[in-house]
């Protein structure tokens, strides 16, 4: 990023925190948290693309196919992979 870049992505950002706090009944100390968790989340799915395409990238070829992709895989890429299925919780 240059930093033209940089300052347009600045203030974007600012412009929707103003707009979060404009638009809801949260404080400054409040809405931070939906807003990190986002953050957070986007990071994850980031990071979980790019350990997904170096994961494909170097798992060989057999007569049968490639194995799946497993948990491990993930881990060991520096990523998290979540379940497909969701789990139910017990209370």
């Amino acid at each position: 990023m240059n930093q033209q870049e940089i300052k347009q992505l600045e203030t974007e950002l600012w412009d929707s925190a103003n707009a979060l706090r404009a638009n809801s009944k949260l404080t400054a100390a409040e809405y931070k948290d939906p807003v990190l968790g986002l953050i957070l989340l986007r990071y994850a799915q980031n990071r979980y693309d790019q350990a997904k395409e170096q994961i494909e990238a170097s798992i060989p070829e057999t007569p049968r196919g490639k194995r799946a992709l497993s948990k491990e895989d993930f881990l060991a890429a520096g990523a998290m992979m979540l379940p497909k299925k969701k789990k139910k919780l017990k209370r």
